[in-house]
């Protein structure tokens, strides 16, 4: 329908991020403010790329203001409270006023897709304090390192390694874990 001045309807803003989410492919998350809407944040079908959501209280305020981002530490960093995060091939609609409304683009879909998030993400790109996906970042680089000593352990058991080096930086919190693990 025409521009009313009002902004679209929830279900028109649905069909047009439904369709994008048909035609594209790859790894996304999208955020998007439509003047006389809201805000609606949505992400890859497969979940490749993470996109986590929070609220707080607007200062001097009883009504809640939301944040997305591209991982929870940025959340917290913020003061917002972690929601969740939002599911792949999902959308979430943010309207003044309005608690925050999620829709599943996928929902008629035969068969579910399948859950693919990108490895870089957790070794690399994200602060060790987030969790994406319920997983946390910190942890996952902890388990690893471990899964890296045992490695070591079961192929190389007589090894001499004298010292452990994280390259990049944030191979830190794995390498310190295999270091520990392999008594170094």
């Amino acid at each position: 329908s025409a521009f009313d001045g009002k902004g679209p309807t929830d279900a028109q803003v649905i069909l047009a991020v439904n369709e994008l989410l048909r035609r594209c492919s790859g790894g996304y998350a999208c955020v998007s403010m439509i003047i006389g809407y809201g805000l609606l944040a949505f992400r890859d079908p497969h979940g490749i790329r993470p996109l986590s959501y929070g609220r707080r209280l607007a200062e001097g305020s009883t009504e809640h203001e939301y944040m997305v981002a591209s991982e929870s530490g940025a959340l917290n960093a913020l003061g917002f409270e972690l929601l969740g995060d939002v599911p792949p091939g999902h959308l979430l609609l943010l309207r003044r006023g309005k608690e925050p409304r999620m829709h599943n683009c996928f929902a008629s879909a035969a068969a579910p897709l399948a859950h693919a998030p990108c490895v870089f993400e957790y070794v690399y790109f994200a602060r060790p304090d987030s969790v994406i996906d319920g997983i946390s970042v910190y942890r996952t680089r902890l388990r690893m390192g471990e899964k890296l000593a045992h490695l070591i352990n079961r192929t190389w058991a007589a090894h001499d390694i004298d010292v452990v080096i994280p390259v990049p930086d944030t191979a830190r919190t794995a390498a310190l874990e295999c270091a520990h693990s392999l008594d170094i």
